[in-house]
Order: structure tokens, then C-alpha cells, then sequence
């Protein structure tokens, strides 16, 4: 609640109601509109309201642009005022769903379409969007956006997209009874697929663990190993694959290997970004298992030099449905730190691996750093930030036909899939 009274040289003076010690809800969307004529000159604290919204305690003239910006990009931790001139010592943030742009997106199949969903209702119902979002123009007699078809439609509109689909969701979550199989369904009822179906590019770290690096007593981390990461790609339209779909073991395969991993969805173009401003690009984040062949043989050598062996496990990461992804991606906002999530991997039931995010050689805006230092990110590509210790390769266990193999984690969901043999 507030009145724009006057702007002075491009900084807007913003007089709050005094509730609660100048307690109050913020509409994220309005301080929006005004972000590009604002310059901070307040210190602020912000909190999550009792009924979800964004409250925060302002006073002064505020950079409403940079105040938008930290919500959104997640900061959990800054301290704005006493950076800026104000009298915050110490700033937080909150961002949930009813405030912001958080949720849990899905691509899913039903009633023969592939569609995009928001699943709601403690993740046992899940929205069409696209048509959730046209009953909601209808009923604001407006023209319905043409952005929630697809994931990348999505990704592609921004933070206006992003805030068409919470609002859609909600209307749609508010009237909510049983689910009616048109424009919401029963998540068991539907066919999940891959979050980003059709990501533009993929990309993997090798060796961002050092638990991974050192196990089975392979080698020791290295100074090397933490001076620039190891980035590879995989071919994105065939090692793409969704929970519940098969990873496949073709008969040049001999040691199929699990990775559990913490997979970036990029939500923003950028190139030459600085690790500071890193998360702001980022549109979510996934579950992905970099599944990996060690021991590929396509053709007999007289000998495997060392750059040939290097080949062969670059190759062994492209194999078909190498790349499986889900259960869904959720908001950026949910996740405002990506360094303090729990990894586990389970094959058939049994724990293989487990360890935490924070256990990064490089977190994930260094990552984005380097990447983007090197080629422009574009909206859905996919960043799998490496593995942990655990892999099938240490104690020489693969996976086999018909074996279950599921990623766990923490604040995202579970991806599951089996394995079965191909025949080429």
C-alpha cells in the first residue's frame, strides 16, 4: 500500500501507510512499473507476510528497481542500506508463491497433448496453464497471453511470464474442487515429461565435487581443479528424456553409470555475466541424472592413447536417454540458495550417494559465470552442475536391465526412472 507523491531527478519518494511500524505488502508488479526511474537511498528489511505476500519496512527515497531485483533474484542474505547509505545493517528476503513468482512448473501429456502445468494442491494436482490462463482473461475480459503453451514460451516471455502463470495458477488453485480433467488433473493420472522437453542446449561439469574426484582413491584434488571448471555438452534432442521414461542401454554400452545431479534452467539471455549477478539469469532449477558409459567400445585399438580415452568418456555421455530430467522445475524464487540442497541417489531402493550442494568446487554463479563467459545462454538451457561420490564406477556396480533408479532432491522432488536394453 503506498502513494507515488513526486519524483525528484529520477528517484521516486514513497510514502507508506503506518501499519505496524510501517510493516506493509508490497505489490511486486507495481514497484515493476516504476523500477526503471528509481535509486536506492533507504535501508529496508523485507520479510514473508502471514498471508504469503512480500511485506518489507522502507522509508525514504528507494531504488525500486535494484529492491525488485534482490526479491526476485533470491538473495536469502544483503545489506543494501548500510551499502547504499541507509540504516539496514542487514537485510532478508522471502519470496514464496502467493508473493512472487514461485511454483513448481511441469511439462506434461493428457488427453493425448503435450501442455504446461503448474502443480498445485501439495503437488498432487496439476493445472493446464495455458488454458487456466484463458478462462482467467475471459473472466478480465481481456485478450488471453499466448506465452503458456510450452516451456520455452515460457522462459522466453521473462518475469511477465512468470507472473502470468503464478496468476493463472492461483486463479485456477481458488477455484479448485475436484480435479476435472480438462483444465486441472490429477498428477497421478498424467504423463509427466521432461521440464525443458527441448532445451536449446545442455551442459555438464565434470570433477565440481572433490568427494567425487578423490573417491575409490583415484586421485587427489588438485590446485587445478579449483581454478576452472570442466564443462562438456551433451546432444540435447536425444539424451533428453522425462521421469518415468527408460534409460537405454544399447549393445556398444558395458558400464552404465548414475550421476545425481543439480541441473540450472536459465531463464534469461546473457553473455559475460558476473558471478554477482549470476542468479538473476536463472529461471529454476531440476533434477538430472548425467548417466554415463565408462567403458565404451565402439571398434578394437592397437592402443588407447590418453586423448583417445578422454574421447571415449566424452562420448559415453551421449548415448541416448542420457540425460533424464525432472520430476518438474521449480521457480528460481523457491530456491533462493542453491548451495544448501541434499543430493541421493537410490538404485532399486539402496542410498548409492548423498551430500549437499554446498559441497560445490564451483557454486552455481561461478558457473554461470564461466559459461557464459564463453558462449551466450539463452532461456531453457540446461546446466547440470556435476556429480557426487557414490557411482557405480568405484566399487565396478552398473546399472542393469529393469533396475530402478531414483535422484532425490532436497526442495525440488524426486526424478525416477528404469533401465532397459536396447536393441541398437
Amino acid at each position: 500500500v503506498f502513494q507515488r507523491d513526486a519524483l525528484v531527478d529520477g528517484d521516486v519518494v514513497l510514502y507508506f501507510a503506518a501499519v505496524a511500524d510501517l510493516h506493509v505488502a508490497v505489490d511486486v508488479d507495481v514497484l515493476s512499473d516504476i523500477a526503471p526511474r528509481a535509486n536506492l537511498r533507504a535501508g529496508h528489511d523485507v520479510a514473508e507476510m502471514p498471508d504469503g505476500r512480500v511485506g518489507a519496512d522502507l522509508h525514504g527515497i528507494v531504488d525500486v528497481g535494484r529492491f525488485v531485483d534482490e526479491i526476485r533474484s533470491g538473495h536469502t542474505e544483503d545489506s543494501i542500506g548500510s551499502k547504499r547509505g541507509g540504516n539496514a545493517a542487514h537485510t532478508q528476503y522471502t519470496h514464496r508463491l502467493e508473493g512472487g513468482c514461485s511454483m513448481k512448473l511441469a511439462t506434461f501429456s493428457a488427453g493425448g497433448q503435450q501442455r504446461l502445468g503448474a502443480v498445485i494442491a501439495g503437488d498432487s494436482v496439476v493445472v493446464d496453464l495455458a488454458l487456466a490462463e484463458k478462462a482467467l482473461a475471459r473472466s478480465e475480459k481481456r485478450k488471453a497471453y499466448d506465452f503458456l503453451g510450452d516451456m520455452l514460451s515460457l522462459l522466453e516471455a521473462g518475469n511477465k511470464g512468470l507472473s502470468a502463470a503464478k496468476k493463472a495458477a492461483k486463479a485456477a488453485e481458488a477455484k479448485l474442487g475436484k480435479p476435472d480433467g480438462k483444465t486441472s488433473f490429477a498428477l497421478s493420472r498424467v504423463k509427466l515429461r521432461a521440464p525443458v522437453p527441448n532445451p536449446r542446449k545442455v551442459f555438464c561439469l565434470a570433477g565440481n565435487y572433490q568427494d567425487h574426484i578423490e573417491e575409490g582413491g583415484r586421485a587427489k584434488l588438485a590446485i587445478q581443479d579449483k581454478e576452472t571448471p570442466r564443462v562438456f555438452m551433451k546432444p540435447p534432442t536425444t539424451t533428453v528424456v522425462g521421469p518415468g521414461d527408460k534409460i537405454l542401454i544399447p549393445p556398444v554400452a558395458n558400464a552404465i553409470d548414475w550421476e545425481g545431479e543439480l541441473a540450472i534452467v536459465m531463464g534469461r539471455k546473457c553473455k559475460g555475466v558476473k558471478a554477482k549477478d549470476a542468479l538473476k539469469y536463472v529461471a529454476g532449477y531440476t533434477v538430472m541424472n548425467d548417466v554415463s558409459e565408462r567403458e565404451l567400445r565402439i571398434k578394437k585399438r592397437t592402443d588407447s592413447r590418453p586423448r583417445d580415452e578422454w574421447f571415449d568418456w566424452l562420448n559415453g555421455k551421449w548415448l541416448d536417454t542420457f540425460a533424464p530430467q525432472g520430476p518438474w522445475m521449480v521457480t528460481r524464487d523457491e530456491i533462493p540458495d542453491p548451495q544448501v540442497l541434499d543430493i541421493s541417489t537410490y538404485i532399486n531402493g539402496e542410498r548409492k550417494q548423498h551430500n549437499n550442494t554446498g559441497q560445490m568446487l564451483y557454486p552455481v554463479d561461478k558457473i554461470i559465470e564461466y559459461i557464459s563467459a564463453i558462449i551466450t545462454l539463452e532461456p531453457g538451457d540446461l546446466i547440470s552442475t556435476g556429480t557426487i561420490s557414490g557411482v557405480g564406477a568405484t566399487t565396478g556396480t552398473f546399472m542393469q536391465p529393469g533396475d530402478k533408479v531414483q535422484v532425490e532432491i532436497s526442495r525440488i522432488g524426486v526424478l525416477k526412472n528404469s533401465v532397459a536394453a536396447s536393441k541398437k
